[in-house]
């Protein structure tokens, strides 16, 4: 736990992580693809997009795991221009 008891923050900060993952071999399996043929990807909108070698742009997309709540991974004290306070 942060304490600054010198400068009262303007606002206390809370960070959670959220995350989605993809299984290589379902996703090959949905797509009916080989991982090989996959020249690029990326993540948006827990969506993976995969570029092909081929040049097709292909997506599964899926649901986000539920966030934890109780605890942030990281808490930060900010000042009025959202600065992290020392």
């Amino acid at each position: 736990m942060k304490t600054n008891t010198v400068n009262k923050p303007n606002f206390i900060e809370g960070i959670y992580a959220a995350s989605v993952s993809f299984d290589v071999e379902e996703v090959e399996k949905e797509l009916n693809i080989s991982w090989e043929d996959v020249k690029d990807f990326y993540i948006k909108w827990c969506c993976l997009f995969l570029i092909m070698k081929d040049g097709q742009v292909l997506e599964v997309k899926k649901e986000p795991e539920e966030v934890d709540w109780k605890r942030p991974y990281e808490t930060n004290l900010l000042d009025h221009n959202y600065d992290a306070m020392e």
